[in-house]
């Protein structure tokens, strides 16, 4: 609980910097938006390690197949990365630049997700009799 509250003073912090610098130095500004992402992904990423160990321990017990268990995860991190980068785009006044990069962040969610989908239509065509 004491990461949360650093989180948040970082953050607020970088905003009243970043209100400070952003008038006269749009550059400053983006960069102490990007440091402050950063140390707040550091923090997100030290909340999260748990999380995955407990995910892993929990596909073990069920004998869950660790690849789908991985793509879960895999998606995830694929889907908070691009929207920290998509919210730094559309802070930097790029909105059509966060919006590709939403639209590839979703691309490469289903490219991670094509084995699921494919052990999917193997068990339908098993349940079904087909082979």
């Amino acid at each position: 609980m004491e990461l949360l509250w650093k989180g948040i003073g970082i953050c607020l912090i970088t905003c009243v910097l970043i209100m400070f610098t952003s008038k006269q130095e749009r550059d400053i500004a983006l960069i102490l938006a990007l440091a402050g992402t950063v140390a707040v992904s550091a923090i997100m990423v030290s909340y999260l390690k748990p999380v995955i160990e407990f995910l892993g321990h929990l596909s073990e017990l069920a004998s869950l197949n660790a690849d789908h268990l991985n793509v879960l995860i895999k998606a995830s991190g694929v889907a908070i990365i691009s929207e920290m980068a998509s919210l730094i785009c559309s802070d930097s006044g790029n909105s059509g630049l966060a919006n590709a990069v939403k639209l590839l962040g979703s691309a490469v969610i289903l490219w991670f997700s094509i084995p699921v989908f494919q052990s999917l239509v193997k068990l339908i065509c098993t349940v079904l009799g087909d082979s």
